[in-house]
């Protein structure tokens, strides 16, 4: 992937929409990925030919790699994984099983130091106790 700007979130979630393929698959993890998607989705990339999924856990970014791979599995194709630095920590043993997936599954980690999405909730709002604990 051949990059001419900084990454931001936005741009991830676009450039990972651009190059997905026909017969391809898309996982986007809970939080700021599946909201980046949403937002930022490149429009030609709308194509129905390309599977696209998400799930919701307990808190929304946990077990995000197995669902991933489980969507692999089911779908029986390759799936490009769109995951959080918050997310991907909470699955870090699943991470483990991408060896021996049948399937391949590309994983995409954006840094957004540690659970983005809390920047824009109003806990940020308070600065002392915000960097300490989010």
């Amino acid at each position: 992937l051949m990059v001419q700007r900084a990454l931001d979130e936005p741009y991830v979630a676009f450039r990972t929409t651009t190059e997905l393929r026909e017969g391809g698959a898309l996982f986007l993890s809970a939080s700021m990925p599946v909201r980046d998607a949403d937002m930022f989705l490149n429009p030609s990339a709308r194509n129905p030919a390309v599977h696209v999924a998400s799930n919701r856990g307990a808190s929304g970014i946990d077990g995000v790699v197995s669902s991933a791979l489980g969507y692999a599995q089911g779908l029986a194709r390759p799936v490009t994984l769109l995951i959080g630095d918050g997310a991907a920590l909470h699955d870090l043993g699943a991470l483990r099983c991408l060896r021996d997936s049948e399937q391949p599954v590309c994983v995409i980690v954006v840094n957004n130091g540690g659970c983005g999405i809390f920047s824009f909730l109003p806990i940020a709002q308070h600065k002392d106790v915000f960097p300490a604990f989010f």
